[in-house]
């Protein structure tokens, strides 16, 4: 194969207008337009609840976050090896009908048998062809690789996800499983089964991790980003059955605050702190009232509360 490669001088790539161009959001600062990015998580951790808010968010700006997630409307395609049809109109039973019309989702025909990791990339290539979407979310990498994790299967996987986002000028956010994690450490990137492989062609990975502060209480951190710097913090967010199961971002904060050694570690909010927290809730006052007052988290002073009050 000759000219697979195009030569320019820096020069040429600096006075390039087009490559000062900040990359727009599509999931906030953790993921951005043009990327292979990944999101992880434990089992049972909401990957898929996040995968759909992020979906709503850009084919119908629809969020529960502070600000809008997305800086504007893209065509979104699910490729959805999760839930089954049941499952999906149970869940978002509550949704807006514009919103549920706005994005497209793609699951397995029940009466395909023996169909291989080729086969699906195979399809979800003509599906992109034929769709032309802007986001392509696949739910999951494990079932794509037919629960197989070896390196080779995991390269080509990847490789041909990196294929399709340059030809069609996709974004691919693709859900993965982490290892079983250990809730009193911090989350890495080895945490991701097939990690070795995996980062090395992600641009963005962000993970969900529990946290202490209660099971409907999540958080969000950015492993790797290739676009902006990466966060010094996480994002908090508490899992939401109305109208319809999603998250809704809490607060920016501490890791450390949100494992599992911090349960019972009361060091933190002892003697006057922990008075006046009483006091003040007695008062009336909110969580974040009292955390702004006191210049503390937000979570450790609802938690600090809820042990008072079990």
């Amino acid at each position: 194969m000759d000219n697979i490669f195009i030569i320019q001088t820096l020069k040429e790539v600096i006075d390039d207008k087009s490559n000062f161009e900040e990359p727009g959001a599509v999931f906030g600062d953790f993921i951005k337009e043009g990327e292979l990015a990944i999101v992880g998580a434990a089992t049972n951790n909401g990957k898929t609840v996040l995968c759909c808010d992020i979906a709503f968010a850009n084919a119908s700006n629809i969020s529960y976050w502070d600000e809008p997630i997305s800086d504007r409307i893209r065509n979104t395609l699910y490729i959805d090896f999760e839930m089954s049809d049941s499952q999906v109109a149970r869940r978002y039973v509550g949704i807006p009908a514009d919103v549920s019309a706005s994005v497209k989702r793609a699951h397995l025909n029940s009466f395909v048998r023996g169909c291989s990791t080729e086969d699906k990339l195979g399809n979800i290539e003509k599906l992109v062809s034929i769709h032309h979407p802007e986001l392509l979310i696949i739910d999951n990498l494990m079932v794509l690789m037919d629960n197989t994790i070896s390196s080779s299967v995991v390269k080509k996987v990847m490789e041909r996800l990196k294929y399709l986002k340059e030809v069609f000028r996709l974004t691919i956010i693709l859900v993965a499983h982490f290892h079983k994690h250990n809730r009193r450490n911090p989350i890495e990137i080895n945490n991701i089964q097939g990690s070795s492989i995996i980062s090395n062609y992600a641009d963005s990975i962000v993970a969900i991790g529990d946290s202490n502060v209660g099971p409907e209480t999540k958080y969000l951190k950015q492993l790797k980003t290739r676009s902006t710097m990466k966060m010094p913090g996480v994002a908090v967010m508490n899992l939401e059955e109305s109208p319809y199961l999603h998250f809704e971002f809490v607060e920016f904060d501490d890791e450390l605050n949100h494992l599992e050694t911090k349960q019972t570690d009361r060091g933190v909010i002892t003697g006057l702190i922990g008075q006046n927290i009483l006091e003040l809730s007695s008062e009336g006052k909110s969580v974040r009232a009292i955390a702004d007052m006191l210049g503390i988290s937000k979570s450790v002073v609802g938690r600090f509360l809820k042990n008072q009050n079990p």
